[in-house]
């Protein structure tokens, strides 16, 4: 398993940034404003996504009891490309490092503006398995997480959303 930062500090593709942080009643926002890359990201989910480039945004969104985070990507147009769940198997905040941290859980989901939903890396999560890397226990609860944030994206209810929709504009300074 490993271990993400907000802060991608370790993000090469990335030559000048901002990061911020903001503690917000239900948890904690911050946001990485993309200044300069040195070439863009681009991912296929049935057809090509532009996910950081030039003044793109990446804010993140982490709420201690949910087993998962949420990324949501802007462009250079304040547009929302993706919405990235991480499904976690823990959280919690390096105070040295100032930035909030996750311990990856393998699978991820992706939520479009579309309303197209994608599920990702279900090999990575059975690899894990078998190299006995997580526990059957923590794949079961994996895949009733990620049933849980369907359900709320198609009921328009997910909760780091709302958290994201009323802190955006206060925890990223143009």
């Amino acid at each position: 398993m490993e271990k993400k930062y907000a802060d991608r500090l370790h993000w090469k593709r990335v030559t000048e940034r901002n990061f911020q942080i903001q503690r917000v009643q239900q948890g904690t926002v911050t946001c990485l404003s993309i200044h300069k890359v040195r070439e863009p990201l681009l991912v296929t989910y049935e057809k090509l996504h532009c996910i950081a480039d030039n003044e793109y945004k990446w804010f993140q969104v982490f709420q201690e009891d949910l087993s998962y985070t949420l990324t949501i990507v802007e462009n250079n147009s304040e547009e929302i490309v993706q919405y990235y769940y991480d499904l976690c198997l823990d959280q919690g905040f390096d105070k040295e490092r100032n930035s909030p941290w996750f311990l990856d859980a393998y699978l991820d989901v992706v939520y479009l503006p579309s309303g197209e939903i994608f599920i990702l890396d279900e090999d990575e999560l059975q690899e894990a398995l078998l190299k006995e890397r997580i526990t059957q226990e923590q794949v079961l609860k994996v895949q009733d997480v990620t049933n849980q944030i369907i359900n709320s994206l198609k009921s328009r209810n997910e909760p780091l959303m709302k958290i994201y929709e009323k802190s955006r504009s206060t925890v990223c300074a143009k």
